[in-house]
This record gives structure tokens, sequence and C-alpha cells, in this order.
């Protein structure tokens, strides 16, 4: 019961307290657009990865064989869809990873 006050509860306020912060230092109109933009280009990555994703899997279908990587990458994608109805400012990086995880396997750390 703790844990879902915590993570229903605080979670968001530290969300808020961190934007309220970025709006002080950069500006409100600045902080907004960033957000707004964020969400308009991770849509459009999670998009053309998807479709990438797809098409592979198609192609591997087509062929005979099993698509395994391209379902977990199906599913890394969902997360990231997922994590973009958030727009928690400090899930941004962790939904780029999830994204392009295919190009930033070695890069990214996945904290689900």
């Amino acid at each position: 019961m703790r844990f879902l006050f915590i993570f229903f509860i605080l979670v968001p306020l530290g969300e808020m307290l961190l934007l309220f912060e970025v709006s002080d230092r950069i500006g409100s109109l600045t902080t907004l657009g960033m957000v707004v933009a964020t969400a308009v280009i991770g849509v459009q990555i999670l998009k053309r990865q998807g479709f990438a994703t797809l098409t592979r899997a198609n192609q591997k279908l087509q062929s005979g064989q099993l698509p395994a990587q391209e379902i977990v990458e199906g599913m890394l994608l969902a997360a990231a869809g997922r994590a973009s109805v958030n727009s928690r400012i400090y899930h941004r990086y962790d939904r780029l990873c999830l994204a392009n995880w295919p190009a930033t396997q070695a890069d990214c750390e996945f904290r689900g």
C-alpha cells in the first residue's frame, strides 16, 4: 500500500516540481514547447520504428522464420508508446531508448 502511495502521489508531485523548476529557469513557453516538441518527435520515431519492425517481421514470416527479435522489439515499442502517454520530463530518455532499441542497445540502460 505504501508503494502505491509513493507511486501515484509522490512521483507526479516530483514531476510537477521538476517541471516548475525547468520553467523558472528557461521560461514557461519554452518548457511547454519542449514538452510538445519531444512528444511529437517521439510519436514520429515510434511510428517509423513500428512500421520498420512490422515490415521485418512480415519478411521473416514470408521466408518461414520466426520473427523472435521483432516480437521483442514490438513489445519494447509498445512500452515506449505507453510511456509516451505520460508527459514526465524525466522519462523522455527512457522513451527514446525504447523507441530506438535496436540502434542503441549498447548505449541505453533499460529502467523498466
